[in-house]
C-alpha cells in the first residue's frame, strides 16, 4: 500500500516551494509537489537545509547499511 500525502499533510512545505525559488507561501506549484515521491520531496529539503539534494539518497544508503529500511507501507500501529 502506497502512503500518499495530501498538500496539508506535507512536512516543511515552505521550504520545498522555496527551494523551488518559489515564495514560502506561493501555492502555485503545490499540485505538483503532492504528486512528487517523498525521495523527491525529501532531496529538496535536503537541498534546503544541506545545501545538496544528493544527502537525501546519502542518508538513505546509510540507514539501509545499518539494516533500517524505508518502505512506502503506512506503519502499524
Amino acid at each position: 500500500m502506497e502512503i500518499k500525502l495530501t498538500i496539508d499533510e506535507i512536512g516543511y512545505l515552505e521550504e520545498i516551494r522555496q527551494r523551488l525559488g518559489l515564495e514560502e507561501n506561493d501555492n502555485s506549484r503545490d499540485e505538483s509537489i503532492e504528486q512528487m515521491e517523498p525521495i523527491e520531496r525529501v532531496r529538496l529539503l535536503a537541498g534546503w537545509f544541506l545545501g545538496d539534494g544528493n544527502w537525501a539518497d546519502t542518508f538513505v544508503e546509510w540507514l539501509e547499511s545499518q539494516g533500517l529500511y524505508l518502505t512506502k507501507e503506512e506503519p502499524t500501529i
